[in-house]
């Protein structure tokens, strides 16, 4: 029986290094976001449509939509791509979106009796806006509250990554247009008022993602979050007479940076600890 000890710790040890709560692949469709189920990890019921993202705004119009192709990824994200991906897009003084609720064990607790940190990745992109925007927000991932009030918002705003929670809020430099990227944050969330934090960084297309930063690139700090985060909402819009389209892929949330950073993959690692075990018996033998 000794021989099943070794094995069955490499089992467990591969099977347990993902838990990931959240992993949305968008590998239906393609067709109207609103129509699509949620058939992936962590999410219930159907993709549906906030009303006050009213896309029948008679001043614009907007398009939630799945459509074929997949987002890419930089080096040292490992995953298949998926047949399709979001598409998003507005003209004028309206907004798309698509809104999905989370399962009981994937909500985000701001509230934590224990100190807590969660994991949060998505792919985006977003093409240039068209002159007359005032202000647009694109490729934004919102976590709501049943209530469906905000209590916190991560990804894009004004062509920038941006971090807003608890009235406050940090932003990047502007991004390049038109480039697939990988944005990666970390929320913190604490059992002592004043105690939150929420980290982010972004890896273009090109470039490679490493291992979990001692110091992300961009961080808010010291904020009191409160609330439980039970739904996500994809959001893309703006104000002014422009148009504007975006793209959004595998989402993941999870309570490690592996669960949202997959590399290397679990089969790998799986396929290698068996051939080290095989290894190990035949120099015994």
């Amino acid at each position: 029986m000794k021989p099943l000890i070794p094995l069955l710790f490499v089992l467990l040890t591969i099977f347990n290094l993902s838990a990931q709560t959240v992993v949305q692949t968008v590998d239906y469709g393609p067709g109207v976001l609103g129509s699509a189920p949620v058939n992936d990890t962590g999410l219930v019921g159907n993709w549906g449509l906030f009303p006050n993202f009213d896309q029948s705004n008679t001043s614009g119009s907007a398009t939630s939509v799945v459509v074929a192709g997949s987002l890419s990824a930089p080096d040292g994200y490992s995953y298949t791509p998926s047949n399709n991906r979001f598409e998003l897009a507005n003209v004028m003084d309206t907004a798309a979106n698509g809104v999905f609720k989370l399962a009981p064990s994937a909500v985000i607790d701001f509230d934590p009796v224990t100190d807590t940190s969660y994991y949060i990745s998505f792919l985006e992109s977003h093409e240039p806006t068209t002159a007359g925007f005032t202000f647009n927000f694109t490729n934004q991932l919102q976590l709501r509250n049943d209530a469906n009030a905000n209590v916190a918002q991560l990804g894009m705003w004004n062509s920038q990554l941006r971090i807003e929670a608890g009235g406050n809020s940090v932003s990047s430099a502007n991004l390049a247009d038109g480039v697939d990227r990988l944005m990666v944050f970390k929320i913190e969330a604490s059992s002592a008022a004043g105690g939150d934090n929420i980290r982010g960084f972004f890896v273009d297309v090109g470039g490679t993602v490493g291992p979990e930063p001692l110091v992300w690139d961009f961080n808010l700090e010291n904020q009191t979050i409160t609330g439980l985060a039970t739904f996500g909402n994809i959001a893309q819009g703006g104000f002014g007479t422009a148009s504007h389209t975006t793209a959004f892929d595998e989402l993941r949330i999870g309570l490690s940076y592996g669960d949202v950073v997959p590399e290397p993959s679990s089969a790998a690692l799986l396929l290698g600890g068996l051939a080290f075990l095989f290894r190990s018996r035949r120099v015994r033998h």
